[in-house]
């Protein structure tokens, strides 16, 4: 192992992690996640979120969420792992704090889906009134919220009423599905 986290050629540290993975070494993952090459700790923390739950690797990954530089898709991957980590009661609250207030729309958007996979049907039913604010960037958090109370069976029809005026396929069909 020592051979691949240390391996002076990032694109072997990052192409390693599936096999780090597969071999169930969280300690290198977890060396390899702290590494300053970007796609290396993106690959590191996709292969982490493979791995058997381990609470060193949601405190990782939820250290790594908090980082300026982990945004789009990086953010989603690092997101999932920590939900793939961390036990749902403490999962949920963060994810709840995160879909009320962080600036970067797809962990909101992600973390709505991770609270729908978790059932957490009071922590979403709170977040609902997010649905008769304007998008900040995209109608993400709105069309996972939509799908959280159709899985879940929560009354969106306060925010419902006011997206049917929204010129959006999306949000148009996903108030579809929801009646």
């Amino acid at each position: 192992m020592p051979f691949l986290v240390a391996h002076p050629d990032p694109r072997v540290r990052g192409a390693c992690g599936h096999l780090l993975a597969a071999w169930g070494e969280h300690d290198a993952l977890l060396r390899l996640a702290g590494d300053p090459r970007y796609g290396v700790m993106q690959a590191a923390m996709h292969a982490l979120g493979k791995t058997t739950p381990n609470a060193a690797a949601a405190q990782c990954a939820r250290t790594c969420l908090a980082h300026p530089r982990v945004t789009g898709a990086c953010a989603e991957e690092t997101l999932a792992t920590y939900v793939a980590h961390a036990p749902p009661a403490e999962a949920i609250p963060l994810l709840a704090r995160l879909v009320a207030d962080d600036p970067r729309q797809t962990v909101r958007r992600r973390a709505v889906h991770a609270l729908i996979e978790l059932h957490a049907a009071r922590e979403l039913a709170e977040l609902l009134p997010l649905l008769e604010a304007p998008p900040r960037v995209h109608w993400g958090v709105h069309l996972a919220l939509l799908e959280g109370c159709r899985k879940l069976g929560l009354d969106g029809s306060r925010g419902a009423d006011m997206l049917r005026e929204v010129d959006d396929i999306h949000v148009q069909g996903a108030l579809a599905r929801l009646t």
